[in-house]
């Protein structure tokens, strides 16, 4: 009895138009060849297609086997145009580097207003002396050497500060300040001696200064504060030439002594004088001058630069004159060229 096979019939296309296995046929490989070029490569078998492909070199086997497949990314485009907003403003904090030095102590450097060319930048320099002192200063002793060899202090030192009105509103002033007159000076190391007229002239400085020397014991700090009033009656180059002669007749009728000159103070007013801004002309030109003869013969120039024409708080509202805030600006110049000073004479 012929038995049946349980296999259902395939029906379709063959698997491919010709046969999988290639020989060695060179007829066969050249006709796959001609189909291929032909564009008919779709017609053959994979395993036919590569027998007549040349193999792609080494290296882009290599290239291709080692970078996976990655699909191209498309950025999608927005129909709606968004604009974002600016972020607020923010401080930028200061960053502080510490950079170490071998043999030296760490360095601190400022990222934020430091660029590359600013950092070796040199030292800023020390604010500015209130007062010009020369080259040449009088050597005033202060030891006196006994006859045995001994070493015993000098006598207590004279200060004399003579003016016109801004003297006469500064021991005002000081004589209410915890200092008090003495400008926070020990009695011991000197006595500070107020002289000072109300419409004081620069004519009235050598027979004023006399007349306390005749009194008192010999000065160690001449401090003089004159030459304004005189700018509203005359020029400035008469007030010149006096102030000269009479510094350098002091200079040598008191050798040992320091003296201090003031610098010419601004005003608000002028008053009395007829063009007011001639005035404050001639008193830029008197300082000038005067400070460039104060470095030359030993003379120290105390300035004011913080008191200016501009800054109303510092003078009286009605009259050309100091308010008490301007006096205590003056004074605090005035303390310091006096310690200056003494130090000096001390060592």
């Amino acid at each position: 009895m012929k038995r049946f096979s349980n296999r259902s019939p395939t029906c379709g296309p063959p698997t491919a138009k010709l046969p999988k296995i290639i020989g060695p046929n060179p007829a066969l490989l050249e006709a796959f060849k001609a189909v291929v070029e032909a564009g008919g490569s779709g017609w053959l078998d994979p395993v036919a297609v590569a027998a007549v492909m040349p193999p792609p070199p080494v290296n882009e086997l290599e290239s291709k086997s080692m970078m996976p497949f990655q699909p191209p990314l498309r950025t999608p485009i927005s129909l709606v145009m968004t604009r974002s907003k600016k972020p607020p403003f923010r401080e930028r904090a200061a960053v502080m580097t510490v950079v170490p030095v071998e043999g030296k102590e760490p360095a601190v450097a400022n990222s934020s207003n430091m660029g590359p060319s600013q950092s070796n930048a040199p030292e800023q320099p020390l604010p500015k002396l209130p007062f010009t002192v020369p080259q040449q200063l009088p050597q005033s002793p202060g030891k006196n050497v006994a006859d045995d060899g001994g070493i015993w202090p000098a006598s207590q030192k004279e200060i004399w500060i003579c003016g016109h009105s801004v003297v006469l509103l500064l021991k005002k002033r000081a004589s209410v300040h915890p200092h008090g007159l003495q400008l926070g000076i020990a009695a011991p190391r000197a006595f500070v001696y107020w002289h000072g007229i109300q419409t004081m002239l620069w004519d009235q400085l050598l027979p004023l200064l006399h007349e306390i020397y005749y009194h008192r014991c010999s000065p160690s700090v001449i401090v003089i504060h004159l030459g304004e009033n005189d700018l509203v009656q005359q020029a400035s180059a008469p007030l010149i030439i006096k102030m000269k002669n009479d510094l350098g007749i002091l200079r040598r009728a008191f050798p040992d002594a320091y003296i201090i000159l003031s610098s010419l103070l601004p005003r608000r007013f002028w008053k009395g004088a007829k063009e007011p801004a001639n005035v404050e002309t001639a008193r830029t030109a008197v300082n000038k001058e005067m400070a460039k003869y104060c470095l030359e013969n030993g003379i120290i120039l105390l300035r004011h630069d913080l008191i200016t024409y501009d800054n109303p708080s510092l003078f009286l509202p009605d009259v050309d004159d100091l308010s008490e805030a301007g006096a205590d600006v003056f004074t605090a110049d005035l303390k310091g060229a006096l310690e200056f000073c003494l130090h000096l004479s001390e060592n």
